[in-house]
């Protein structure tokens, strides 16, 4: 789960996820827009929509099994700078 750690020093609270410590250059994180301090919130298919259509992700282990179900796009939710947001991330 997020290190609670972490997020104070982000000024998240209530917040559940998981935090990107970096993002490797020239990789699909960054390809996709993603930043260093991003909290990964929840993972859908590039027509997810909202939060509410994706799956949940608390942890890094969520994170890997929901992005494992194939290859493709997929929608990360995310939180930054306190603002919702969301990227599309290729997975070969």
């Amino acid at each position: 789960s997020v290190d609670a750690g972490v997020l104070r020093r982000l000024r998240y609270r209530d917040v559940e996820g998981v935090v990107l410590l970096q993002v490797m250059p020239g990789g699909a994180a960054q390809n996709a827009g993603l930043r260093a301090n991003d909290v990964i919130v929840g993972v859908g298919n590039s027509r997810t929509r909202s939060i509410d259509q994706a799956t949940i992700v608390r942890s890094p282990a969520e994170l890997d099994t929901a992005l494992s179900m194939g290859n493709g796009v997929r929608r990360l939710f995310v939180i930054r700078d306190g603002e919702g947001a969301y990227a599309d991330v290729a997975i070969e």
